[in-house]
């Protein structure tokens, strides 16, 4: 900053306004009134002369002499400015007249003339944009140099690094057609309003004309801002345009991945369930009655109830060939994509070099994934382990969850290593295990990948080799559902280290192949291989005018079998609604609800953790609910001691001769919150007449009736939704319009995942071509 030489006399105004503010502070009993009043003009002026030069920026400094450079300030043993050492001088004259006044004097007058230069440690706090305990100035770092970014997209006439702030303020004049007074800014006020010059066009004369008149929120801005950045003039003219698009695009992608609305995912659907039975209570008088909830105790001897706490634990530790149950597979029916992985493997498990074997097979529901897996695992047996990424899929392939086996954080924020006992046990689990066979790796984002390294890593001490040597076998459908609250493993930009990890160990998966024979519509009829070709061309937004008819016909008032559906599983897009009818379907049975902490029964339920998968207790399982076991002089809302759920897919030993009768007990769950521990204790249930889409991957459905609302939320999510059952007679669809399923195509998401598509067949062909 620099100071005028003909200022208007500012050591005489401040001195005027020194003397003022020594009176008024004083309280000296003289006829002060008019040294106060001409003090008050004083202060003022020298305010809006300091404003003034503050206010002002001139990137071309006159060379007639007329500026001059500012002195340093009094501040720790540095000198004092000349300017200020007159002032202080002139002022202190007249000490004698109001005594004990050099301190104050001296305060106030740094304070008033504001030509207090910044010490290094005040400098180096205002560069890291840190704000000073007290300061009369307010100071906005700016980066004005250029050459710190490489532009590596440049062409040979352009220049080899992008512009800065200050070459964009010096190319201002390209935007005056569209806002004539930025010429007028200077370049304070550029770099503030820049951003809003660009991204919310305010030469637009209306404000909401910038998003086409639309309703003011997230998804319009962010789809008029990309619209815009498409256009000829944002690429001729926004700064960094190819920045700004691909960062757009960036969050488009991340927007869309989100499963449910914001507002639904303040609530889980059991926290809606409880309002709304709250609500009906203080309407309904008739829910005061008396509950005998002893009754179900009858049912079940001393000996049984004391059991059940244990009772899971104790048949998992005396049934262990359930976790070892070989399938029996004959390979002589490969296909030929089938053959080609299986022979992979095989001959690399013959080898003995050190190279790991990273391959991924992808392929479409009934390509023979799982059956492929099976053979694979009856002829390592023991040197592979088999998982996947949901309980409900670790159940189809007889596999337990890569979380569990790995010891995977479950939360974004835990991020430490394994060590004593787990680290042990995790050691212990992998010592004979050579390949690590992951399903439905659509779902595994990229800090999982990450972790899954790292840990494999720490397992086996080799931490300089990618999964600590261990093969990886990656087997799904890109089609199904994107990862939740993480990024899919082939987004260009990961969110963070672990991320980075984790992408860069998916990467290096160098061998591909792809099954594309269908193994379930052989020999079929033809309206289920029409239904399988329906779901191939909405898999990719590319749905016709034929099949939109097709679904329209299996809207609720044209199918003419209703009562079919009357049990059917009903799939929301979102939480909101599935709570609703749960409730609904809850209330229709006549019988009392128990309000018990977290959840309710007496319905449909689900299990919500994988308490023993091989035995088809997974998250995900579904049962009805046949008793609710109590203590003694014990009712809702406390916890039960247990509630009997007959499962619909359990396959372990019965619970005292009652078949698939199993007794689900009370888990605690706690987290670690900063030095705090929080625990929960509560039934690992939902209600499971109606789930949201993402739940139900990995089901097949007998019947199911489906909304997929008014947008594709999440890509994928129509998908999975209709192809939950083997053929269109059994689904029943809310109406939707064509443009509803045509816009799949639209979706940036869709983009990414068809690049990655055709990136890994191009390794599969080339897979293909390299194997003997």
């Amino acid at each position: 900053m620099a100071k005028l030489k003909s200022d208007p006399g500012l050591c005489n105004l401040t001195e005027i306004a020194l003397q003022g503010h020594l009176i008024k502070e004083t309280e000296v009993d003289s006829d002060s009134s008019l040294i106060l009043e001409q003090a008050q003009k004083a202060s003022q002026t020298v305010c809006n002369y300091v404003d003034s030069l503050l206010s002002t920026w001139n990137p071309q400094l006159p060379h007639d002499g007329s500026w001059q450079k500012p002195k340093v300030h009094p501040s720790k043993g540095e000198p004092r400015s000349t300017i200020l050492n007159d002032a202080f001088s002139s002022v202190m004259c007249s000490e004698d007249v109001i005594p004990n006044t050099a301190k104050a004097v001296k305060k106030v007058m740094i304070k008033s003339l504001g030509e207090r230069d910044y010490g290094a440690q005040e400098t180096m706090q205002l560069l890291l944009s840190l704000k000073l305990h007290s300061s009369t100035f307010h100071v906005i770092p700016v980066n004005l140099n250029g050459s710190r970014r490489v532009e590596t997209t440049a062409n040979k006439s352009e220049n080899c690094t992008k512009d800065s702030l200050l070459d964009f303020y010096a190319k201002r004049k390209v935007f005056q057609q569209f806002h004539p007074n930025i010429l007028d800014l200077n370049l304070v006020n550029f770099a503030t309003q820049f951003k809003v010059l660009l991204k919310y066009k305010p030469w637009i004369n209306s404000e909401n004309a910038a998003w086409g008149y639309l309703e003011p929120c997230d998804g319009n801005y962010i789809s008029a801002w990309r619209d815009f950045l498409n256009s000829a003039y944002a690429k001729k003219y926004v700064p960094n345009w190819e920045e700004k698009l691909q960062g757009c695009l960036e969050h488009s992608v991340e927007t869309e991945n989100e499963p449910v609305p914001i507002e639904s995912q303040i609530q889980d659907d059991w926290m809606i369930i409880a309002e709304l039975h709250n609500n009906k209570i203080s309407e309904d008088c008739s829910s005061d009655q008396v509950q005998d909830w002893s009754s179900d105790r009858t049912n079940y001897n001393q000996q049984e109830i004391s059991e059940m706490p244990k009772w899971i634990e104790t048949e998992k530790r005396d049934n262990p060939q359930l976790d070892f149950d070989y399938h029996p597979v004959n390979t002589t029916h490969f296909s030929e994509e089938q053959s080609l992985a299986y022979n992979i493997i095989l001959n690399h498990s013959h080898r003995k070099s050190t190279d790991l074997l990273l391959l991924i097979v992808t392929g479409e529901a009934g390509t023979g994934k799982s059956y492929l897996i099976n053979a694979v695992r009856n002829y390592l047996k023991r040197r592979c382990v088999v998982t996947a990424t949901t309980g409900k899929a670790t159940f189809n392939i007889n596999g337990v969850t890569i979380h569990s086996l790995l010891k995977l954080p479950v939360l974004p924020t835990s991020h430490k290593d394994l060590s004593g006992q787990c680290l042990v046990a995790l050691q212990e689990s992998l010592v004979d295990v050579e390949y690590i066979i992951i399903d439905e790796y659509s779902m595994l984002g990229q800090n999982t990948m990450g972790w899954i390294d790292c840990r494999c890593r720490q397992a086996i001490g080799l931490k300089q080799d990618i999964f600590g040597g261990k093969s990886i076998i990656l087997t799904g459908d890109n089609g199904q559902l994107p990862p939740v609250g993480d990024k899919p493993l082939f987004h260009f930009k990961p969110s963070n280290d672990i991320g980075q990890q984790g992408f860069i160990a998916y990467s290096m998966c160098s061998k591909v192949v792809e099954l594309t024979k269908n193994q379930r519509v052989t020999g079929i009829e033809s309206n289920q291989e029409s239904f399988r070709n329906l779901l191939a061309r909405l898999r990719n937004g590319q749905s016709t005018i034929a099949d939109w008819k097709k679904l329209l016909d299996r809207q609720p008032t044209k199918v003419k079998n209703l009562d079919n559906f009357n049990t059917a599983t009903r799939l929301f897009y979102n939480n909101k609604d599935v709570a609703k009818y749960n409730y609904e379907q809850l209330t229709k049975l006549n019988s009392p609800i128990a309000m018990i902490n977290a959840r309710h029964s007496s319905a449909k339920v689900m299990l919500t953790m994988n308490l023993w998968p091989s035995a088809g207790l997974c998250n995900g399982s579904t049962g009805t609910v046949i008793d609710i076991i109590y203590a003694p002089n014990h009712t809702p809302p406390s916890l039960p001691i247990a509630v009997i759920v007959r499962f619909d897919d359990y396959i372990g030993p019965s619970f005292f001769n009652r078949e698939s009768f199993v007794p689900i007990t009370p888990v605690t769950a706690a987290i670690n919150i900063g030095k705090t521990i929080h625990e929960r204790q509560q039934l690992p249930l939902t209600l499971a007449w109606a789930l949201t889409i993402h739940k139900s991957q990995g089901m097949t459905l007998d019947y199911a009736w489906v909304d997929i609302g008014k947008k594709e939320l999440t890509i994928g999510m129509t998908y999975v939704a209709i192809s939950r059952v083997r053929n269109l007679s059994s689904l029943i669809i809310e109406p939707i319009t064509f443009d509803r399923l045509t816009s799949i195509k639209q979706l940036e998401a869709l983009k990414y995942r068809v690049k990655e598509e055709e990136r890994l067949k191009k390794i599969a062909r080339k897979t293909c071509l390299l194997t003997p």
